[in-house]
């Protein structure tokens, strides 16, 4: 069945999930990614073995690696307000070159109600080459 491995490094694949719900279904929630209620469980995978490890409810999952001392990395979907906190770090001068594409990385620490606290957020801010300005006389 399973074959013990001698592993040094436990790489875990997280990644989340819809399920649909009908009806009043207690703690299901409305998704706006799917326009649907349902529930939006957290997979945990072994990422070697590609074995199921856990299925957990939002948003324990940070909680637990907090208790744990497990260190983390997680990436964020683009939000309304993570994208007001980055486009006031952009910078530009009178020699910025707008016909170039630019990329620009920003620190941040940034927190959402139901984190016990802030977390270090690395953001990228990608200008494509070309694009314009525009201005109104109004």
């Amino acid at each position: 069945m399973f074959k013990r491995r001698n592993q040094q490094i436990l790489i875990l694949d997280i990644d989340s999930t819809q399920a649909d719900t009908y009806g009043k279904q207690e703690a299901a929630g409305y998704n706006a990614h799917y326009g649907i209620d349902g529930f939006h469980p957290i997979l945990i995978f072994d990422s070697i073995t590609g074995i199921l490890l856990a299925v957990r409810q939002r948003p324990a999952i940070y909680d637990l690696c907090e208790e744990t001392g497990c260190q983390f990395l997680v990436k964020l979907k683009h939000n309304s307000r993570l994208t007001d906190l980055v486009q006031h770090q952009v910078t530009y001068d009178d020699n910025t070159d707008f016909s170039m594409a630019e990329t620009q990385i920003f620190e941040l620490d940034y927190q959402v109600e139901t984190w016990l606290k802030p977390y270090w957020v690395a953001a990228q801010d990608t200008r494509n080459g070309g694009s314009l300005f525009m201005t109104t006389s109004q």
